[in-house]
């Protein structure tokens, strides 16, 4: 009887929850910086099964940080931990303003990372949109359009409820060009 009881006051017993997600805050401007950012916030999914990402406070993105955020979103969709985004819409926004529809640039992460931020709010037109633009500005086939990763929720909501949030971010980033 004694066992039974400290095995349920255990961390690992019955009734254990998981550490709270700690939150990595993304603040100023993502650049090469960035990538320690979110090396921080995979060292945290790894280790306590969640992570919360908040965008927040960012200013801009350049191809550097764009590119350091396409690598830890491709690595967090095929993980199981769960990666709760917090305000993406300013990801979006900053992501739209480092691309021009035409202007072919020399790395392709600021296109992915629009595409990638649209897609995370469930915008699929808008995807869309930034898709026909990156087909046209670098001759090749547009990406394909796929739902959020059901691990990856907005403001600890999943994909449906994102969708709807999605639709208030459309209308601040607007078209390419723009």
């Amino acid at each position: 009887l004694e066992f039974r009881r400290v095995l349920f006051r255990s961390p690992f017993g019955a009734g254990a929850s998981k550490p709270a997600a700690a939150t990595v805050r993304i603040s100023g401007e993502l650049d090469e910086s960035g990538g320690k950012q979110f090396e921080t916030a995979q060292r945290t999914m790894e280790s306590r099964g969640q992570v919360t990402i908040d965008f927040g406070r960012l200013s801009s993105v350049d191809a550097a940080g764009a590119a350091a955020a396409c690598e830890y979103f491709r690595q967090a969709q095929s993980s199981s931990a769960e990666v709760k985004l917090l305000n993406v819409e300013k990801l979006a926004t900053a992501a739209m303003a480092g691309i021009e529809s035409g202007r072919r640039d020399a790395d392709e992460s600021m296109w992915q990372l629009a595409l990638l931020a649209h897609r995370l709010l469930g915008l699929r037109q808008q995807f869309e949109e930034i898709s026909l633009a990156y087909c046209v500005t670098y001759e090749i086939s547009p990406p394909a359009w796929e739902p959020p990763p059901g691990n990856i929720l907005l403001d600890g909501k999943g994909a449906d409820a994102s969708k709807a949030r999605g639709d208030a971010a459309s209308k601040r980033s607007g078209p390419v060009g723009d």
